[in-house]
């Protein structure tokens, strides 16, 4: 049993490595070798990117949040690199670790957020 679903989980990313290959040939318009956003919505109802949606379980109407959130280098395009180190990423269901490790990184952006916040009041309290 245990074999058959790391078959089934291997299939699975290759099915989804497939789409998101298929994915980028037919969106990246310019051939510049990266999506941009613009690029990414005008093909928010092409069979490739509902393919695409629907091996990561995610609705289409998450385009936006998705495009954003698997941009690791934050330049506003995707490579191909992102788009398949991202889909992979969010394949299926969230574990309680990644829920766990992502709560532990706000709770420490929010505590530096609190500190730099103090810093400042007390520097305008200072003038």
């Amino acid at each position: 049993v245990d074999g058959a679903m790391r078959l089934s989980r291997a299939d699975k990313e290759i099915e989804l490595l497939e789409k998101a290959y298929k994915l980028f040939r037919s969106t990246d318009d310019d051939d510049s070798g990266d999506i941009t956003w613009s690029e990414f919505r005008s093909r928010l109802r092409s069979p490739e990117m509902s393919s695409f949606f629907e091996a990561l379980e995610i609705s289409v109407t998450r385009a936006d949040d998705l495009f954003h959130i698997i941009d690791s280098s934050q330049d506003g395009k995707l490579s191909l690199e992102e788009l398949v180190a991202g889909g992979l990423m969010l394949q299926g269901p969230a574990k309680a670790i990644d829920v766990a490790a992502l709560n532990k990184y706000l709770q420490n952006s929010l505590d530096s957020m609190r500190e730099d916040l103090q810093m400042l009041r007390r520097a305008h309290e200072i003038r």
